[in-house]
């Protein structure tokens, strides 16, 4: 029995782990009054029946292991075309999401003697049935013999490689370029960032999407990584900062040495705020971070890039056997955030279809509180761009939106 529960849990650790980031979904966007020909076409050299009815067709693909969801997308989106070139097509399309990875919940149970298979059955059901209240777990009906856990296996050896080249984002402006402040009365601009860990997990995007399309026509901008330097332009005033101005709470923390820190994001310098940032992390755990050691540097330009993989893997390596170390709150917030800013975001433009008294009402926001949120005497006063920011998107700590807002929904 054992052997079989120790199966069990291993396929449903797997199943997770190997189906993130695996599949993602896209739209093909001119197959719409495309003849019947045609379709049956494409439908053949794509192997999968199409609904071509509405604006864009919703299609499936695989990623590859360590391949990013906007490369897998256009390297089958060229394969098709490739075959279609000999009937005289060519698809478009626009990538849209990962799909989320996989969970499995299983009920069993250990059959011994002459057990009725009914019996057995019963059992497994209603270990499904537990297994299925908190999800993604092994659920036995009756007791499961303890075993003690396998030994942990010896640490890999961790290979040092190059930096990663910078993204290259020629050619794809930020939609923020196309909203200014005030300039437009009925235009604003929201971000999904954190990829899977944040706004972009596929849930809570489709949430967000279809709240903000009840009032407003929604444009996506093309999902992508952020550098350094667009992390520390578009947060470095606000939530960075305040995340290093919370250092002075810390035991020991050097005024001249926190200065540092907002001097860099005051100038924008987001190289030197990642150094400096990786050199008090490294004094927290209590590695040794010098320059004029290789590896070191290497390991430093992760940090600085926001690559948490890369380096949360040499930290599991050079960490290993210390139990003790514990990271300040104030610290781990900070770094959290750096890397949590790093991830995919994407660009959201919003072109308000009625009026803001309509959308206060969907809300669930009263004028009066609007005005007094605002600051204003008539909530049209402001631009669109405060609007949203202040009365639909709510607060930046989740746990202090008021119920309504964007934030709170999640």
């Amino acid at each position: 029995m054992s052997i079989a529960a120790n199966i069990l849990e291993r396929i449903r650790v797997e199943v997770p782990r190997r189906s993130f980031r695996r599949l993602g979904v896209a739209h093909l966007t001119n197959l719409k009054g495309a003849s019947i020909d045609a379709i049956k076409k494409v439908e053949k050299t794509l192997g999968i029946e199409l609904l071509t009815h509405q604006e864009s067709t919703e299609v499936i693909f695989d990623i590859a292991p360590y391949e990013r969801p906007e490369d897998a997308w256009q390297r089958q989106l060229a394969t098709w075309n490739r075959h279609l070139v000999s009937y005289g097509l060519h698809l478009r399309g626009e990538f849209d999401q990962p799909l989320p990875a996989f969970t499995i919940s299983m009920g069993a149970v250990h059959r011994s003697g002459d057990a009725p298979v009914n019996s057995v059955l019963e059992n497994a059901t209603v270990g499904l049935k537990n297994a299925k209240q908190t999800r993604n777990r092994v659920s036995w009906s009756g007791t499961v013999p303890t075993q003690a856990p396998p030994a942990p296996r010896p640490p890999e050896p961790v290979v040092i490689l190059p930096p990663p080249a910078p993204i290259d984002t020629t050619g794809r402006p930020l939609l923020a370029e196309l909203v200014k402040e005030g300039a437009d009365s009925n235009q604003a601009l929201v971000v999904l960032k954190g990829g899977e860990d944040g706004g972009l997990e596929w849930s809570v995007r489709s949430l967000l999407l279809g709240q903000l399309g009840r009032h407003y026509t929604v444009t996506t901008g093309r999902r992508y990584v952020p550098t350094a330097e667009e992390v520390v332009k578009r947060w470095g005033p606000t939530g960075l900062r305040r995340h290093v101005e919370n250092l002075r709470e810390v035991g020991g923390m050097f005024d001249d040495f926190v200065n540092d820190g907002l001097g860099y994001l005051t100038r924008g310098e987001a190289g030197h705020f990642g150094d400096w940032l990786f050199r008090l992390f490294m004094a927290q755990v209590g590695l040794q971070a010098d320059p004029a050691d290789a590896a070191i540097n290497v390991v430093q330009g992760y940090f600085a890039s926001g690559d948490e993989e890369a380096f949360g893997h040499w930290l599991s390596y050079n960490l290993e056997g210390k139990e003790n170390v514990r990271l300040h709150p104030r610290i781990s917030g900070l770094v959290f955030l750096w890397f949590h800013l790093h991830k995919d975001l994407q660009y959201v433009h919003l072109k308000r279809n009625g009026s803001r008294e309509d959308i206060l009402r969907d809300y669930g926001i009263s004028v009066e509180e609007a005005r007094a949120l605002l600051g204003v005497r008539d909530v049209n006063e402001v631009s669109e761009q405060q609007f949203v920011n202040k009365l639909l998107v709510g607060p930046s700590s989740t746990e202090e939106a008021p119920i309504g807002t964007l934030r709170n929904l999640i």
